[in-house]
């Protein structure tokens, strides 16, 4: 009888060993994917924060007041304005177009660029470098 009566004991605690280690186990692997999934979405939201506003200079030009925030943790340098056209067509700014361009914008700085446009411009974004790595914001319409 006494055989019997050990061996049901043991059965309970290596079922409750055995679901304890699948809890840390699953724990484990659920901080690990959330973990991962930070810092992959700190490193996405790392950006140029544009904020873009116009005026009509002639009939077929306008001036664009553009406002870029660097959201980075590191400084970057600005090195060309580009609009897209109503027809989908990207074009860079000529340099004597453009006013406030190459600009090195600090961490958490602001810099305002004024170019001049086509009227026929529906958006602009800017070329940027920022860790050794060109990039380019979003296209911000131009209103």
């Amino acid at each position: 009888m006494r055989a019997r009566l050990s061996r049901r004991g043991l059965s309970p605690l290596i079922a409750t060993v055995v679901l304890i280690s699948a809890t840390v186990v699953g724990g484990l692997l659920v901080y690990n994917y959330f973990q991962k999934s930070m810092d992959t979405v700190a490193a996405t939201s790392a950006t140029l924060a544009l904020s873009v506003r116009s005026e009509y200079l002639t009939g077929t030009t306008k001036l664009v007041y553009i406002e870029a925030t660097n959201l980075h943790d590191v400084p970057v340098n600005v090195t060309a304005v580009w609009i897209v056209d109503q027809n989908g067509g990207h074009t860079q700014l000529a340099p004597t177009d453009v006013k406030g361009v190459p600009a090195v914008i600090e961490p958490g700085a602001k810099a305002t660029i004024i170019a001049k446009v086509p009227s026929t411009a529906a958006s602009v974004y800017l070329e940027y470098q920022a860790g050794g790595q060109t990039l380019y914001t979003q296209p911000e319409p131009v209103r």
